[in-house]
């Protein structure tokens, strides 16, 4: 704050958002789609499984979504319903929301599909690519 010159809190928080809108860019990596969550795609937090909707074939993870007004939605949240392996309960699932962990939250059903449709096709090259 400059002598007789006042910063309103707006301001200010504007600036703090906007950096750290600007680290997250630096730390979040380029999953070559529009990924907007908070878990890290990887191996690790989602590992190959059995598909548990389809005999013989594999998966690494399992997704849902929720909208914050089901008459009138303004955002799509997606989120795993598999996470290490394990099926979640809705309880596990709710915990994971509180904290912030997530595929993303996206100002459109279609946005928010097109990012479910990126997640899986990315396990799907990283699955092609270990091989």
């Amino acid at each position: 704050m400059n002598g007789n010159k006042k910063t309103s809190w707006d301001t200010v928080e504007r600036e703090i958002l906007s950096f750290i809108g600007e680290i997250d860019n630096v730390v979040k990596p380029d999953y070559g789609f529009n990924y907007e969550g908070t878990l890290p795609l990887d191996f690790e937090k989602f590992p190959l499984v059995q598909d548990i909707y389809e005999e013989g074939k594999g998966s690494n993870i399992v997704t849902s979504y929720d909208t914050d007004d089901l008459d009138n939605p303004t955002k799509w949240i997606l989120f795993p319903t598999m996470v290490e392996g394990k099926l979640l309960n809705n309880a596990e699932i709710d915990s994971m929301l509180q904290i912030n962990q997530h595929f993303g939250i996206y100002d459109s059903q279609h946005e928010m599909e097109e990012a479910d449709e990126g997640i899986h096709e990315y396990f799907e090259q990283l699955r092609g690519e270990s091989e």
